[in-house]
């Protein structure tokens, strides 16, 4: 084993780091035998990414084991969230009315709820999900691939495609579109659909009209096939069936569990406009604090407003205790094997080639636009080639302009593979690189036949 870059986020506090490495280390304990430090995550303005020790795939196929081996395990994961989303509401809810009208505001056990559950919601929907459903999707691609390649049958990739992604239920971004094409009026829509502004618990922009206007819904011009159409072209081997039959429910709950975080970050935003009104603070400064460090805050009406100020022009260290199961953040002093790790890291990445996985096929030449968060959507014209980490329901109004996804992250069931396949616009995912070999204005051709970007002088 080896240290690993795992993924990069931007526009994410440090509240919901805290609360996904705390997550990490929970189910990776158990399954590692060594012991050592599993995971830690470097912090700089604003921006984080999560470097691990252990094999991320490997993690990922003992967690499909015991959490996504059949339909019959999401459809139980399925029952379980709607549940919590009713908890999630009611308890929200009934906190919102006490802190509002009550003359003794109990904010410190109001967030001790918040926090409980939001542990609750990080280990499971955002990273036993993530890890299962990545290492899922690896498998499932390259089986895919190799049926396809097999019987011979590469012209009909885009209607075989249109069919095993096609997800078991519709999630949040799937209605937007069925309720614009009913009539629906977009400002309705933005108040009804505001929860999807993000997954981060402090830091957030509101959506706006200008986003669900982007969900112009896409008629389906691709060809959808019965289920005995596709075993019939791919003649699936009996473990190559069981992906097949999985596949829908796999696509639904990837999107479905991030429909469950943001909802829940959205309907406790009122905690922390509250707990920053009494800090005499802007709620976004909370966020540079763990939900450990925002709690003792609270217990002891102690504001550490030194370590805040600290985080905002400096970078920082989240990683696991040595001894128990408990997220620290370093901020000051920060032992320089992490830095050594990084810069080892990005070496053995480095190559001037970028090349990827194609998620929908086509060609097409124009100039880049790098998106690293929410606030670069509005700078992307109509041909730009947009280029991203990874895409989120957010860059739509981009991505409607844009005339092809380059991505680092991501297989072809991610967010710019299913949106690049309802808007048949070629799409490379995975390329690792991207965001960093390239930059804005560069001319390219995006080769989306053979998967690779190229520079044209």
């Amino acid at each position: 084993m080896a240290w690993q870059k795992l993924l990069t986020r931007e526009g994410v506090d440090i509240t919901t780091i805290s609360s996904i490495d705390l997550g990490c280390y929970t189910f990776m304990t158990p399954l590692v035998k060594n012991k050592k430090e599993l995971l830690f995550t470097h912090f700089s303005e604003q921006k984080f990414t999560h470097y691990i020790f252990p094999h991320a795939y490997e993690i990922g196929q003992q967690l499909i084991q015991i959490y996504f081996k059949t339909p019959s395990h999401i459809q139980q994961h399925y029952k379980e969230g709607k549940l919590l989303l009713e908890y999630m509401h009611t308890t929200s809810q009934l906190w919102q009315q006490q802190l509002r009208e009550s003359k003794t505001r109990d904010l410190l056990k109001a967030y001790q709820e918040f926090k409980c559950t939001f542990n609750k919601i990080s280990l499971f929907y955002s990273m036993i999900s993530w890890f299962a459903i990545e290492a899922w999707q690896t498998d499932f691609e390259q089986i895919l691939a190799e049926m396809i390649t097999r019987n011979n049958v590469k012209a009909k990739e885009n209607v075989i495609l249109a069919t095993v992604y096609t997800p078991w239920k519709k999630t949040a971004i799937y209605e937007i579109q069925e309720k614009i094409e009913s009539g629906i009026s977009g400002a309705q829509l933005v108040e009804e659909y505001q929860f999807l502004r993000s997954w981060s618990a402090v830091w957030y922009k509101p959506l706006d009209i200008s986003w669900i206007s982007s969900f112009v819904p896409q008629k389906q011009t691709t060809e959808v096939l019965t289920k005995k159409q596709v075993l019939d072209i791919l003649k699936p081997t009996l473990r190559e069936k069981e992906f097949l039959d999985i596949a829908p429910y796999i696509i639904f709950f990837k999107d479905w569990r991030d429909d469950i975080r943001r909802t829940y970050c959205y309907l406790w935003t009122f905690l922390f406009e509250e707990i920053a009104k009494e800090w005499h603070t802007e709620s976004k400064n909370i966020g540079y604090l763990s939900l450990d460090e925002i709690e003792e805050a609270l217990a002891n009406k102690k504001i550490p407003f030194d370590i805040i100020t600290r985080r905002k022009n400096h970078q920082c260290i989240v990683t696991g205790c040595a001894n128990e199961l408990k997220i620290r953040v370093l901020d000051e002093n920060i032992p320089e094997k992490y830095f050594n790790i990084i810069a080892e890291t990005e070496k053995s990445r480095k190559t001037e080639i970028i090349r990827g996985m194609v998620a929908f096929r086509g060609k097409i030449t124009g100039n880049v636009k790098i998106i690293h968060s929410y606030h670069d959507v509005k700078h992307v014209e109509v041909g730009s080639i947009l280029v991203a980490n990874t895409t989120h329901p957010n860059y739509l109004p981009a991505m409607q302009r844009a005339g092809a996804f380059v991505t680092n992250e991501g297989g072809i069931i991610s967010h710019a593979a299913i949106v690049a396949r309802e808007m048949k616009k070629p799409c490379i995912v995975g390329t690792k690189n991207a965001t960093r070999l390239l930059k804005d204005g560069d001319l390219v051709e995006v080769d989306a036949e053979k998967g690779i970007v190229r520079k044209i002088s």
